[in-house]
């Protein structure tokens, strides 16, 4: 299991919005599924979580199941293997200094 954090110097909502709205602006873009390093990167609270090449080329990276800001932020996380092979990333941001947290596991099917 693969288990990262990162602890960012800014308060919980400011986090959460480079976390979310700016996902584009720091998603590497060598890890982009497009081949489109100008891809757009979207992480939408009613559940879509894409990238989009500039030619309209859409891969799906996950969905989002919990979307409660700036405390908390729940995915089904599948880039380049789709949602059968689905694991969960967790955020939380507990004080002024925010911890992001991603520990994917699998999902089991149901």
């Amino acid at each position: 299991m693969i288990d990262k954090s990162v602890v960012l110097p800014c308060e919980p909502e400011r986090a959460f919005a480079i976390f979310t709205a700016e996902i584009s602006r720091w998603w590497p873009t060598e890890r982009r599924h497009t081949d489109d390093p100008a891809s757009r990167i979207t992480l939408d609270e009613a559940g879509p979580f894409f990238e989009e090449a500039a030619d309209g080329t859409t891969v799906p990276l996950g969905r989002v199941r919990a979307w409660e800001p700036p405390a908390r932020l729940v995915l089904d996380f599948y880039p380049g293997t789709g949602p059968l092979s689905e694991s969960v990333c967790h955020t939380s941001s507990p004080s002024l200094r925010t911890s992001i947290t991603a520990t994917p596991s699998i999902v089991p099917t149901s």
